[in-house]
């Protein structure tokens, strides 16, 4: 593994600063390199927030300090997964395990590679995988020659063991792969169908908005429904979310924008929807998926609730998306999207934010 993926790896895993072993002159030129390439993947549009610094109590004027304040940026992410997807064995190196019975297979994963992915994902392996516990000694010994773990390879009681198995970048962006592609991969020859949220056609549309986010990926999904990559729609409660604005000139512009999209309906609410627009009568089915949705989202939501309106709208969205069969919901809303686990596995929709729906399109 070259410096620059290395270093890139360590920023997407949360590091944000950079600082020499100690202030004595061999680690000062010692970290110039790494500064240096910090440097150098800045230059290439890699990081989001670069702040490098130098000290002054030489006339060197070595690098001393770099703080990375945002992380990766979207290029620096695609040039990452790109690295990994050609070399997907270059994670953090490993030994061989010696004690294989037969080589790593090749090939699609299956069920017993996956769940001990998601287990490592949650730090629910043991700490100390050997042929008698409850996961493989053989599938941890593969993912770890695959990359997709790392840990220390030791003799116990039992013979060969691997001693603290831990998930890796590769590891984690390998299982979220295979996780949407089970969930949100469509019939071969079929566009995906995605649902925007409220807050990407705001983010996206807002000419005033300086704060707006992920505008260059929701640009980027733009074009793909343009070519016919995929088709995007939004529901009727895009509209009624819209008519809260209270600028009334942004408004107008943005309701004028909702023209260029398709639009589907969710259930129907009394004073809320338009019944030419698509919104169907709920009955006790809908009712129930409706409950659901809210109870994972918004557990608990009260009418005394400040924001009560936008969340049972938020709510709709969802239930809209999940009875038109679409198959990716984008948002950008922080409650939805820390609550999709659930709402992936239960009632089956499968939300992710425009980076990660890019990213899941440029994979497939």
């Amino acid at each position: 593994m070259d410096a620059i993926t290395a270093i890139l790896e360590e920023i997407h895993s949360g590091k944000t600063s950079f600082l020499p072993a100690s202030a004595t002159e061999p680690d000062m030129i010692a970290f110039q390199a790494l500064a240096k390439t910090l440097v150098f993947a800045n230059e290439q549009g890699y990081l989001d927030g670069f702040l490098p610094y130098r000290e002054s109590s030489t006339e060197h004027g070595w690098y001393d300090c770099v703080v990375i304040e945002k992380g990766l940026s979207y290029q620096g992410e695609a040039f990452l997964m790109s690295l990994l997807k050609a070399n997907p064995t270059e994670s953090t190196p490993l030994a061989s395990h010696p004690d294989s019975r037969e080589p790593a297979r090749a090939g699609s994963p299956v069920a017993e590679h996956l769940r001990i992915l998601e287990l490592a994902s949650r730090n629910d392996l043991p700490d100390i995988v050997d042929r008698l516990s409850a996961v493989s000694y053989q599938v941890t010994c593969e993912l770890i020659d695959a990359g997709h773990l790392s840990g220390l390879f030791a003799n116990s009681t039992h013979g060969m063991s691997v001693i603290n198995p831990l998930i890796t970048l590769s590891g984690r962006l390998f299982l979220e792969e295979q996780t949407q592609q089970r969930g949100a991969a469509p019939d071969t020859g079929t566009p995906i169908k995605i649902t925007l949220d409220t807050n990407c056609i705001i983010n996206l549309f807002d000419r005033q908005s300086s704060s707006a986010s992920s505008v260059s990926e929701l640009s980027t999904l733009i074009q793909y429904a343009l070519s016919g990559k995929i088709t995007i729609s939004i529901t009727t409660r895009v509209e009624t979310d819209l008519m809260n604005d209270q600028d009334p000139a942004r408004r107008a512009d943005m309701l004028r924008t909702l023209g260029n999209f398709p639009v589907i309906g969710t259930a129907g609410v009394w004073n809320v929807s338009r019944w030419d627009r698509g919104d169907v009568f709920s009955d006790d089915e809908l009712a129930r998926r409706r409950d659901d949705i809210q109870g994972i989202v918004f557990p608990g939501l009260q009418k005394t609730d400040k924001r009560y309106v936008n969340k049972r709208n938020d709510v709709d969205h969802l239930l809209g998306h999940l009875i038109n069969e679409q198959n990716i919901f984008v948002t950008d809303d922080g409650d939805i999207l820390r609550h999709r686990v659930s709402l992936r596995r239960s009632p089956g929709i499968v939300v992710m934010s425009p980076l990660e729906c890019l990213k899941h399109l440029t994979a497939l």
